[in-house]
C-alpha cells in the first residue's frame, strides 16, 4: 500500500478544541478534521462540500508531531456584529481568552495520507510535488498562515499487534490494552484529548474520539488491544530510511 507524506508548517497554530465555551483553548496537533480542511484547500474544494468525500471511512489520516511547542494566551476582541454596519462602527466589545501554539523555531507536523480513491490519491500527490495549492492554507485559524513541505510517498504494510510497540501518532484510548511505562523517557509527557473525527454538511461534529499522545512528539510504548489496527511506515528523508509504527484517526 502506498502513503502520501508531507509536513505542514508555521510560526503559530489555533486548534480549536470542540468541548470549549467562551474561552478558545487549542490542541497541541491538528485533528483529522483540520488536516482534511488543509487537503481540501489545496485541492481547490469549497468550504463544506468534502466531509463525505473524504470521511474517516474513505481517507485515512495520521499525525506525528515534529518539533516541540509551548502555548500561550492571548486576549482577542470579539465584536458583536448583527449586520453589515456594526462590521464598520462595531459597538459591543467583548474581550477572549485566546490559546495559541507557538514552535520553536517553528510548529511543524508530519501528514500520512492514505486512500483507494485513485483519481483523489494522485490529484493530491501532484499537488504537494508540484508544492501547489489552490485556496493559501492555515494552521486552524485565518491569522496563522501556513505552509506544507513534500517528504515522500512512502510503503505501508499492516503491522502486527502482537507484542509491545513504539508508536509515534496519537492513538485511540480504546485501542490501547497497556501502556509500556519502562520504555518511556522520563521526559515524555503524554496528553488525552477528545478530538473531532468526521463532520456532518452543517459542520457538526458526528464521530469523535479519544485520543492519547506525547506533547513532545515522542513515541509512545504501548501494547494494543487484538482488534486494532496498526501499520508500519517505511520512506526517506535526505537519503535516510525511516520505519515507523503508525495508527490512523
Amino acid at each position: 500500500m502506498k502513503v502520501l507524506i508531507f509536513d505542514l508548517k508555521g510560526t503559530f497554530a489555533h486548534f480549536r478544541k470542540i468541548y470549549n465555551n467562551s474561552s478558545s483553548l487549542s490542541y497541541s496537533i491538528p485533528p483529522r478534521t483540520t488536516v482534511i480542511g488543509i487537503i481540501a484547500a489545496v485541492l481547490g474544494k469549497e468550504r463544506d462540500s468534502y466531509y463525505e468525500e473524504m470521511s474517516s471511512e474513505v481517507v485515512k489520516i495520521a499525525v506525528r508531531k515534529m518539533s516541540r511547542t509551548r502555548k500561550i494566551m492571548q486576549s482577542v476582541n470579539y465584536i458583536k456584529a448583527t449586520g453589515p454596519s456594526y462590521l464598520v462602527n462595531p459597538k459591543d466589545h467583548t474581550q477572549i481568552p485566546f490559546e495559541i501554539v507557538c514552535g520553536d523555531p517553528e510548529v511543524r507536523y508530519r501528514v500520512y495520507f492514505r486512500t483507494d480513491k485513485s483519481e483523489l490519491y494522485k490529484d493530491l500527490k501532484s499537488a504537494l510535488q508540484m508544492n501547489k495549492s489552490v485556496f493559501p492554507i492555515y494552521l486552524g485559524a485565518a491569522p496563522f498562515n501556513g505552509t506544507f513541505e513534500w517528504v515522500d510517498e512512502g510503503e505501508l504494510e499492516l503491522n502486527d499487534v502482537k507484542g509491545e510497540k513504539e508508536i509515534c501518532t496519537p492513538i485511540e484510548v480504546n485501542s490501547i490494552e497497556k501502556l509500556i511505562w519502562k520504555q518511556m523517557q522520563k521526559e515524555n509527557i503524554l496528553i488525552k484529548d477528545k478530538m473531532p473525527v468526521d463532520f456532518a454538511k452543517d459542520r457538526y461534529p458526528i464521530n469523535t474520539k479519544s485520543y492519547i499522545y506525547d506533547d513532545r512528539g515522542e513515541s509512545i510504548g504501548i501494547k494494543l488491544k487484538p482488534e486494532a489496527v496498526c501499520f508500519k511506515v517505511k520512506y526517506m528523508v535526505k537519503s535516510k530510511k525511516i520505519e515507523e509504527n503508525i495508527v490512523f484517526y
